[in-house]
């Protein structure tokens, strides 16, 4: 079996390291393991470190260093790196059923757990398209890595939190409670998401115009549209240090105020998806429905756990035009 890593770095040089070096179990299971790093375009120093330090891990498999011209986001990165793996499919016969492709966070590494029986199941169901793996937390608390497709529906159930309505909107929920069996799913994590290699010939690369977030979701339901499936696969898993790539939170894990670029990666989504109207009932839905949620919490003495201002920064990124 082969298995391409592909591991976008920002910023995080010490994270990719760590998360390369996590990768050596992998080949007493007799898997081909291929790494494609990329650094996009950090311009702080990683690219010169990552491109001295990656030769000396010395971990037995090739590894592939890219620099990027630019920092296009996650999906442009991601692009970068899964062009190179489809010029070396392309260049055989094509992609074989024993050849894989794993997106993993460079702020995630590898658990002591064995990928093979991962990958097997994707052997034998060639239905299977995308299968994205358990995500764990540094004190082993199980992460949502399986989640339902937004819809204006979810929009509600959100910010409401209203325990009646909740319940009769839980089918609608992005994010049910992770799950300790196999199952098909809308769509999984970018932070650890395993695809065969063929799929990239037919779905073809991520959307880069989502900077960050909701790229996963489009490319989990592009796939579908091709005939393919998505499942969650929770006896494999990866330790995530949540946001440390990404920036939302700190290193104290305190929620920062949520980017732009998130607000413009949700719109797209939406509009993408449903359609221009759709995404404005979704909006003012939000917009509704968010004060009423934070004033039920309020009176039961829940404690707010949204970034700071988030009504704020969504009605000026949705609809004032900030910038």
């Amino acid at each position: 079996m082969k298995l391409w890593v592909l591991i976008v770095n920002y910023r995080t040089p010490q994270l990719t390291l760590g998360c390369v070096r996590s990768l050596l179990p992998l080949l007493s299971e007799g898997i081909d393991v291929r790494a494609v790093v990329i650094d996009n375009c950090s311009a702080d120093g990683s690219a010169e470190l990552l491109k001295q330090e990656l030769p000396r891990l010395e971990c037995g498999f090739p590894i592939s260093f890219i620099v990027s011209p630019r920092n296009g986001g996650f999906a442009y990165g991601n692009n970068e790196a899964i062009r190179q793996c489809l010029a070396e499919v392309l260049s055989g016969e094509g992609a074989g059923t024993d050849e894989f492709v794993w997106l993993l966070n460079p702020d995630a590494y590898l658990q002591a757990n064995a990928v093979r029986p991962l990958l097997e199941f994707f052997h034998d169901r060639p239905q299977v398209g995308i299968v994205g793996s358990r995500i764990e937390d540094e004190d082993g608390g199980v992460r949502c890595s399986a989640f339902r497709q937004p819809t204006l529906w979810s929009e509600i159930d959100a910010t409401l939190g209203f325990g009646p309505l909740s319940r009769l909107l839980e089918r609608y929920r992005i994010a049910p409670p992770p799950s300790a069996q196999p199952h098909q799913t809308d769509w999984v994590s970018g932070a650890s998401l395993f695809m065969r290699a063929e799929l990239l010939s037919v779905v073809g690369l991520m959307d880069e115009r989502y900077f960050m977030y909701f790229e996963e979701t489009d490319y989990c339901l592009a796939a579908q549209a091709h005939g393919y499936q998505v499942w969650y696969w929770p006896d494999f898993s990866v330790v995530h240090l949540a946001g440390q790539a990404s920036g939302v939170t700190g290193k104290t894990r305190m929620l920062k105020r949520r980017p732009k670029y998130w607000f413009d990666s949700r719109d797209y989504f939406f509009r993408k998806h449903h359609g221009a109207g759709y995404l404005h009932l979704a909006n003012l839905a939000w917009l509704l429905c968010y004060p009423v949620g934070r004033a039920w919490r309020a009176v039961r003495r829940k404690p707010n756990e949204n970034p700071p201002r988030l009504w704020w920064d969504f009605l000026r990124y949705s609809y004032l035009g900030a910038k």
